[in-house]
């Protein structure tokens, strides 16, 4: 599940819905008062230094009118640091003097300042899978759309996923009392349960805070079977909507499950390893 760490605006979108993605790849970009391919660009060069010498290369005549944002500072520093230290060793033949030592200090402290204020920007803008899997939207995502610290943006289903996972939107009220584990029983619309019964779930997680619309997102889990608890298996159809009663310890919430619900099962054998996506909508 990948959470907005920031408030702000889709800036890029790398992804598109049901896509297949590797771990690590980028699937959005948040947007700030910097590039990203601008902060990206000295990153790569920073990770490529070693410092295992004293000799520090930088393409530092390659970084020129980067937009760098709250990165800034942090850069500024380092590329002082660092025209120093190439200006005393070209002056100074013995590359072990003290003053050549303490402009080598000096610039590995900005260094690795500097690294850790990109990988913090990173964290905070630069939205990542973390497995290998299919995307799945939450919602319907456009660039320069708002987003929320907090809101859940994609969820990654592996590619050797068995279960059926569906995500329900939860009014805030109440919210609280809703934990993982906890048991969920499913009503279709389109298979009224005292027809067919019902099906149950687990929640598997809960978002950390609302989306934009004022709603929780429950990720809960069925099994690798959509089967009643009269015993009746559900086929699965797309615009397949219904409520979702979450037991807690106290009460029961009984809330409508909709807009963009999804649910996701590996239910095409000739093809392992691209398991089906199906959406749940109104």
């Amino acid at each position: 599940m990948v959470f907005a760490r920031t408030n702000g605006k889709l800036d890029t979108l790398f992804v598109e819905n049901n896509d297949v993605v590797l771990s690590e790849k980028k699937l959005a970009v948040v947007e700030s008062s910097a590039n990203y391919k601008d902060v990206l660009f000295p990153k790569e060069a920073l990770d490529t230094i070693s410092l295992l010498n004293d000799h520090f290369l930088f393409p530092i005549e390659k970084m020129k009118s980067l937009a760098l944002g709250e990165v800034t500072p942090n850069y500024a520093i380092f590329k002082k640091e660092y025209l120093d230290y190439v200006i005393n060793t070209k002056v100074i033949s013995n590359t072990f003097s003290k003053e050549n030592s303490r402009l080598y200090k000096n610039l590995i402290q900005s260094y690795a300042q500097l690294r850790n204020v990109v990988e913090s920007w990173k964290q905070k803008y630069v939205l990542k899978s973390r497995m290998k899997g299919i995307v799945s939207y939450i919602s319907v995502w456009n660039e320069h759309q708002n987003i929320l610290n907090g809101e859940l943006l994609f969820t990654i289903v592996p590619l050797d996923s068995k279960n059926y996972i569906a995500k329900i939107k939860a009014p805030m009220r109440n919210s609280g009392k809703i934990q993982k584990g906890q048991k969920v029983n499913i009503k279709l619309l389109n298979f009224p349960a005292t027809e067919y019964g019902i099906l149950t779930a687990i929640v598997e997680s809960v978002s950390s805070s609302p989306n934009e619309e004022g709603f929780y997102i429950v990720k809960v889990v069925l099994n690798d079977r959509l089967v009643t608890s009269y015993n009746i298996e559900i086929p699965f159809k797309n615009e397949m909507t219904g409520t979702a009663e979450i037991i807690t310890k106290d009460l029961r919430l009984i809330e409508r499950f909709f807009i963009a619900s999804e649910i996701y099962s590996q239910t095409n054998p000739s093809h392992p390893e691209h398991p089906s996506m199906h959406s749940l909508s109104t």
